[in-house]
């Protein structure tokens, strides 16, 4: 009976893949170092502040409007990266990555 089980639902775990897709946004969105907390720890912002280095657009967080627009699209958020400033997204729907293309803050 087992093996019935088996037999009759491996198939479905086949039929639902899922597509996982790296996007870049192309900037901070209206972030600013004067205007943006950035995501740094209280620790590492004493750190950088002991030792001379000065803050940089990287250390801004992920813009969080374009992870929602993106998110309001269908995509499930699956990480992000402020250094790499984009997120992973994953859906089943393979022809939803179409919809990417024409954001204009979507880099790549």
């Amino acid at each position: 009976m087992r093996w019935l089980t088996l037999i009759l639902f491996f198939p479905l775990c086949l039929s639902a893949q899922d597509y996982k897709y790296w996007v870049s946004f192309a900037d901070k969105g209206s972030q600013t170092l004067q205007n943006t907390t950035p995501a740094l720890s209280e620790r590492a912002l004493e750190r950088r502040t002991k030792q001379n280095i000065s803050l940089h657009i990287t250390d801004l967080p992920v813009f969080p409007e374009y992870i929602q627009e993106i998110s309001d699209l269908g995509f499930k958020i699956l990480n992000h990266s402020r250094w790499f400033n984009g997120v992973m997204v994953g859906t089943s729907d393979y022809s939803l990555a179409t919809a990417l293309t024409p954001l204009s803050f979507v880099e790549s």
